[in-house]
This record gives structure tokens, C-alpha cells and sequence, in this order.
């Protein structure tokens, strides 16, 4: 259906402005479209709306999937493109998928078993490692320079068994500082010191935003899905800043917040492992569109009336046709891997090949290249014949130069 010439005009023009004002635009409508919802959002849940024991547990559990797929979609892709670009998003899924995990798992119901080292005040710091932790391994990801791999299954191996490790750091810390500091809610209202904690994102990003120049590291669609991730975060953060002390309608909001990085993580490596997926089928066709050109082409030399004989810098045939075999007496798989000089060149014209090869390979001429000559052949059982030659090279590069005769 055609858009009516009345609405063509105008939407015509909206496609316009939103392509001059580009994807940072696009990311900073998008993030003040978040922020007016969220304060709608604030303001209108009342107090205590959902249960926390259920609302966080199922908010935890959604991160971690979206987290796990973001893992296996980025190993994935470093198994099969032996490239370092995601492994980054696997370190990180990791890392922070483990942390949401045991803080899911900090909560009443959730695990049939006490968790060590878990007190009341463990999930809150749980919470904020999470919190603060997003944004700085996000920036890790823009920083990071990634390369072709020589062993990707090794290089996936330590890269997540360091995530591991990290992970199992972050939440021992965690635990520890519940141990060790004043706890962060008190009578259901949060202290002083969750407030500074809740501010702590915006270190990160002010060094961010100091430091990052575009396309420094991360490939373009993993680049966009981060930095929307960090605009989430700041927009999570400034919403955790107006709660006022208690589990208020900005809480809700603000806590599902914490979603929706992971998931702008997800958008960008389904994207891009998407259009891995294109380029590789694209690929594939133009090597089924190659392979069908030589096989075409082999049929052409095959048929030929004339000896077609194919052969490297270094005098050893890599062709021959079966006009070859009538004329000369070997067979293809005999001919190929021989020598020109111990196969149909005389005795006496040896020398002066091997010179005439050498001149053309240091000066790029030869007596015989381009031209027609009338030479003598040799066949497998030692008569000589005359016949006429003409050499063209087929090749020219760093590895060595081919050459290909009519006879």
C-alpha cells in the first residue's frame, strides 16, 4: 500500500531529520524518551508495589538469562570466526551473570540451602557490585583491541576462566564488606552509604567520557550497543539518586532499569553475530560461484584441441590436459608433480630453458612469452616431434609466478 501523497511530504521529511541527526542522536532522543517515562512511572507507582521477595528474584533471573545468551552467542562466535572481537562480551556476561546470580540467590525461597558468608545485608552490596560494576566493564568492552585468533577454544578457555575468577571475587568482596560496613537499608529506608554507593556509576562514566574517542577498539554495532548501555546506566543512576531514602515507585523503576543494559548487550550481539551469519552465506556463494567457474573452465581445457600444460616458477607441471596425454604419452596424474625438463623438453634444450625461466622471473621477459614458436617436443618413449609452443604467465605475485602452454 503507497503512503498518500499528503503523508509522503512530511514523513519524507521526519526520515530525513532522523538520518541527519544520526545514531548519537537517535541514543540521546531515546535516552530522554527513558527518562520522561521513568519519572511518569516514579510518580505514579505508589509505595511498596510488588513484593520485593519475588520482583527482584525474577528481575535478577531475567538479567542472568539475557546475560547467558549473550555468552553463548559471543563464544560461539569466537569458536567459529577465530576472532577476538566478542570475547570481551563473554568475559563480561560472565562476570556480571555470576554476580546477579548469587544476588538472586541471596533472597528468602530462591535456594533450598543457606548461602556461606550470606547475611541480610549481602544482597544490597550484591546490588551495587552489580551496579557499579556494569559500567566499568562496559567501557572495558569499548577500550578493549581485539585480533585474529591462532586457538580460539584456548583463548575462550582463559578468558572465561578468568571471568570466573573475577566474578568469584566481586562476590567475595561483596560479602566481605556487608561483613565489615554499616548496613546500607536499615528499618526498610537506605543510608548514607547506599546513596554514595548509588553514585558510583558516575565516576565511570565521567572517565568514559574523557577518555573514549570513537571507534577506539569495539566493532560499530558492539560500540552502539554499549554506549546505549551506559546512557541506561546513567539514567539508572540518576533515578536511584531522586529515591527518596525508601522502596518508593523511583526504586521499582530504577531496579528494572538495571535490565535493560543487558539487554541493549543482547540487541548488539545478535546483531552482529546476525550479520556474521550474512557475510558468511555471501561468502559461501561467491566460493560455489568460484568452484563452478573452474569446473567450467577445467571442462573448456579438458576439450581443448590443443595440449594445454600448466606450470610453476619452478618448472613443475600443476596442469595437463587430455590432449596433453595423446601428444606427449603420460597420463594426468603421471605428468603432475613432474618436472617440464624430465617430462617433454629435449636433452638439449634443458640449459636454455632453465636460463630462459631464470631471465623471466628477475626481468619479466622472455623469447617465448606472448609469441608462437616452433620448438621440439619430447614423448615418454624418447622420439622427438616439432611442435608449436606459445607461453603466457597466468600469475605474477610474492608467492611465485604460473605459466601456462599451448601446444
Amino acid at each position: 500500500m503507497s503512503i498518500p501523497p499528503v503523508l509522503a511530504v512530511p514523513s519524507g521529511r521526519a526520515v530525513g531529520r532522523l538520518k541527519r541527526i544520526g545514531s548519537r542522536g537517535l541514543l540521546a532522543l531515546l535516552a530522554a524518551a527513558v527518562i520522561m517515562l521513568v519519572f511518569v512511572l516514579g510518580t505514579l507507582l505508589p509505595d511498596a508495589t510488588l513484593p520485593l521477595t519475588w520482583y527482584v528474584p525474577v528481575l535478577d533471573s531475567a538479567m542472568v538469562v539475557t546475560l547467558a545468551v549473550v555468552l553463548f552467542l559471543s563464544s560461539s562466535d569466537v569458536i567459529i570466526r577465530r576472532h577476538g572481537r566478542l570475547l570481551p562480551l563473554a568475559f563480561v556476561s560472565l562476570v556480571l551473570g555470576v554476580v546477579w546470580l548469587q544476588h538472586m540467590l541471596t533472597f528468602p525461597g530462591v535456594a533450598p540451602f543457606k548461602l556461606p558468608l550470606v547475611t541480610n545485608q549481602t544482597a544490597p552490596f550484591l546490588s551495587q557490585a552489580g551496579h557499579i560494576g556494569t559500567p566499568a566493564l562496559f567501557a572495558w568492552i569499548l577500550f578493549h583491541r581485539a585480533g585474529p585468533l591462532a586457538r580460539p577454544r584456548r583463548s575462550l578457555f582463559r578468558t572465561l576462566a578468568l571471568a570466573l575468577g573475577v566474578s568469584m571475587a566481586a562476590v567475595a568482596v561483596a560479602a566481605g564488606l556487608a561483613l565489615i560496613l554499616p548496613p546500607l537499608i536499615v528499618n526498610g529506608r537506605f543510608t548514607g552509604l547506599n546513596t554514595l554507593f548509588q553514585a558510583g556509576p558516575f565516576l565511570v562514566l565521567a572517565i568514559v567520557a574523557i577518555f573514549y574517542r570513537r571507534a577506539r577498539g569495539a566493532e560499530r554495532r558492539i560500540e552502539s550497543s554499549v554506549i546505549a548501555g551506559l546512557i541506561f546506566v546513567s539514567v539508572e543512576t540518576m533515578v536511584f539518586m531522586f529515591m527518596q531514602a525508601r522502596y518508593d515507585g523511583f526504586w521499582y523503576v530504577g531496579h528494572g532499569l538495571m535490565l535493560l543494559p543487558c539487554v541493549a548487550l543482547l540487541v548488539g550481539t545478535v546483531g552482529l553475530f546476525t550479520a556474521a551469519r550474512r557475510d558468511a552465506e555471501v561468502q559461501l556463494r561467491v566460493v560455489e560461484h568460484l568452484k563452478a567457474s573452474q569446473q567450467r573452465l577445467q571442462v573448456i581445457i579438458d576439450t581443448s584441441p590443443s595440449a594445454v600444460i600448466s606450470a610453476d616458477e619452478a618448472g613443475l607441471i600443476t596442469g595437463w590436459n587430455s590432449k596433453a596425454e595423446e601428444i606427449f604419452g603420460w597420463s594426468h596424474d603421471e605428468a603432475v608433480g613432474r618436472t617440464l625438463i624430465g617430462t617433454i623438453i629435449p636433452r638439449r634444450y634443458r640449459d636454455a630453458h632453465q636460463r630462459g625461466l631464470a631471465r623471466f622471473i628477475e626481468t619479466g621477459e622472455g623469447r617465448l612469452i606472448g609469441n608462437t614458436v616452433e620448438l621440439a617436443g619430447l614423448h615418454r618413449d624418447g622420439h622427438e616431434f616439432p611442435v608449436e609452443v606459445s607461453v603466457s604467465p597466468t600469475s605474477r605475485s610474492a608467492s611465485g609466478v604460473d605459466f601456462v602452454a599451448f601446444m
